[in-house]
């Protein structure tokens, strides 16, 4: 009778997080079986492709109400790799990989329709890739100012770049032409660095309004 008790006991405690994990693969199954036919449907060219159907890999996604932010790669041999960069408000997007047809390989599911990353940017879809900030290991977000690229702004990243400034050390090329360069005016500059520091001053700010 108590094995039976606590059989039952493991079996209430385990229930969520099998609620849960069959929620996220059933999702990723979802979005694996609707890429797999906008990949191979008429909304894209792939007539470029071999003729050997190109396999489908969703590697990691966020919801944020009805919305899933997520990648997708149509991965075939002999595809072109590159970094890219895209900047979409307070956030930047790198990519290890140029993927078509969204180059950094962002999609976005609204109302069971799918959406290139800037095609939902620019069509109002979604306005914030906060909730997506770090992602995944091909497809990263970085938050502007994150300077580091820790995925947190913080007093460090205004620091590195007055040193940037100074001539007293370097930075990458996402961060010189993205991250860095905070107020979007092509170059790197003390009021980039005065930019962080002001976010930072701004969210000390608003974590003392929340606790009183």
């Amino acid at each position: 009778m108590k094995k039976l008790l606590s059989s039952i006991l493991v079996l209430l405690v385990l229930m969520p997080m099998l609620v849960i994990g069959a929620g996220a693969a059933t999702l990723e199954e979802e979005l694996s079986e609707q890429m797999f036919e906008y990949f191979g449907g008429e909304e894209v060219d792939l007539s470029y492709l071999p003729p050997d159907t190109p396999s489908i890999f969703i590697e990691a996604y966020v919801e944020v109400d009805d919305t899933v932010i997520f990648n997708a790669y149509a991965v075939w041999m002999g595809a072109d790799c590159a970094e890219i960069v895209e900047r979409y408000g307070d956030c930047c997007v790198w990519s290890g990989g140029i993927n078509y047809p969204s180059f950094t390989a962002m999609f976005v599911r609204k109302d069971g329709k799918i959406y290139t990353l800037k095609e939902a940017w620019d069509s109002g879809v979604i306005n914030d890739l906060s909730p997506a900030v770090g992602f995944s290991k091909y497809t990263r977000i970085y938050e502007v100012g994150d300077v580091d690229l820790d995925y947190q702004v913080s007093v460090l990243d205004a620091t590195l770049i007055q040193r940037r400034v100074a001539q007293l050390g370097s930075l990458s090329d996402i961060q010189v032409y993205e991250t860095a360069d905070v107020d979007d005016d092509n170059e790197i500059s003390v009021l980039d660095a005065t930019s962080v520091q002001m976010k930072l001053s701004k969210s000390n700010t608003q974590v003392l309004q929340n606790k009183k």
